[in-house]
């Protein structure tokens, strides 16, 4: 079932039924730019408090997450923090929550944690840790674990991609390894595509290949790296290991990764490829001074995000730098319509202006 059909199967149960029932933000489906990599969610009536088992998820790598939340239908008081506990007993955390309308607007009912430049967490097991377990929601039909939610940066792996401009290659299939690229240290696509062989002249132009995104993978400076094709329907990237004292003539320094790449393939295919920077988690395109948590005028906690949407206790919108060239930004609430027109100041912590009524708006980064 599509999250938006649950999203309105969702309220119709909860307007003609009053099941008090989670579901998590507004009813909406999830951006696009986000993945809800774990979800403890049930239409069933809740048991308020001290779930049983504990709400854990795992990650197979890497992810950037951007939000956390618990559900209180029990509670209404203010929130208390989130944080979160490794398989290896590293506590993260923990973070003051703010809290969410649940169902028919009752007030913090949701407990939330945004992270507005990502919260990058290893491949491992995470418990997550409530500081108010005695009105945490559970039931027994998602296994007697307290309702929750993990939201992370949606990592693009596979599909199609536009071609390299500049690539290595072709990789002929003869199993031997060979020096490529040198890289600068950080997180890059993947880009790769296999290179036919053919009379057509019009095969043998990048163009017409068929380019595949990977990764994104991460590369450590003073690292060297295999990258494997042919050997698995996905290219293989992996920090070398035990290399022959004969094999020095590329060697990596601090400040550079160096990739050795072989076609290990028991067909005529070969490969080319290229690097390409992704976008990283702390440096989005749109990201600016302005998005953090933010103490508004009103008395109200206001969270902006990267993604160009922010939300309150009671209220959320969409965000937009006015001039790219200043420090202007426009805020679209959608409850009331009000448009706020402000400055940041260039410390970056304090917002100043006034909507289209001509009221003072005035905000503190937290």
């Amino acid at each position: 079932m599509s999250l938006l059909r649950t999203a309105i199967l969702v309220l119709i149960l909860t307007s003609f039924l009053g099941i008090a029932c989670a579901y998590y933000p507004y009813n909406t489906p999830v951006p696009d730019n986000q993945d809800l990599i774990f979800e403890v969610f049930s239409l069933a009536g809740v048991n308020c408090g001290n779930p049983p088992v504990p709400s854990t998820f795992t990650i197979s790598e890497e992810r950037t997450i951007l939000l956390i939340a618990t559900y209180h239908w029990c509670d209404g008081e203010n929130p208390g923090t989130i944080s979160l506990q490794g398989q290896d007993g590293t506590i993260y955390g923990p973070w003051q929550a703010i809290g969410r309308d649940g169902s028919g607007g009752a007030s913090n009912r949701y407990w939330e944690v945004g992270f507005a430049d990502g919260l990058n967490l290893p491949a491992g097991s995470y418990t997550i840790v409530d500081s108010r377990p005695g009105t945490w929601s559970w039931t027994e039909d998602v296994g007697n674990r307290g309702q929750s939610y993990v939201f992370a940066l949606r990592e693009k792996t596979g599909g199609s991609a536009q071609p390299c401009s500049n690539y290595w290659g072709p990789i002929e299939p003869t199993g031997t390894e060979g020096a490529g690229p040198g890289q600068s240290p950080g997180k890059y696509t993947l880009v790769y595509a296999e290179v036919p062989k053919s009379s057509d002249p019009s095969q043998g132009l990048p163009a017409n290949w068929n380019w595949k995104n990977f990764g994104p993978v991460d590369l450590k400076g003073g690292m060297r790296y295999f990258l494997v094709f042919g050997r698995s329907a996905d290219p293989e990237l992996f920090e070398e290991q035990n290399l022959p004292p004969e094999e020095t003539l590329v060697t990596a320094t601090k400040d550079t990764a160096i990739i050795w790449n072989s076609n290990k393939a028991t067909s005529d295919v070969r490969y080319a490829y290229c690097l390409q920077r992704a976008p990283q988690p702390s440096d989005p395109p749109e990201q600016s001074g302005i998005v953090g948590t933010w103490s508004w005028f009103t008395g109200e906690t206001v969270v902006i995000r990267p993604d160009s949407t922010f939300y309150s206790e009671k209220n959320k919108g969409r965000w937009e730098h006015t001039d790219q060239s200043s420090r202007r930004y426009t805020m679209r609430w959608d409850e009331g319509g009000w448009i706020d027109s402000l400055e940041i100041s260039a410390d970056g912590k304090s917002l100043t202006g006034q909507n289209q009524h001509g009221t003072s708006v005035t905000a503190t980064k937290m």
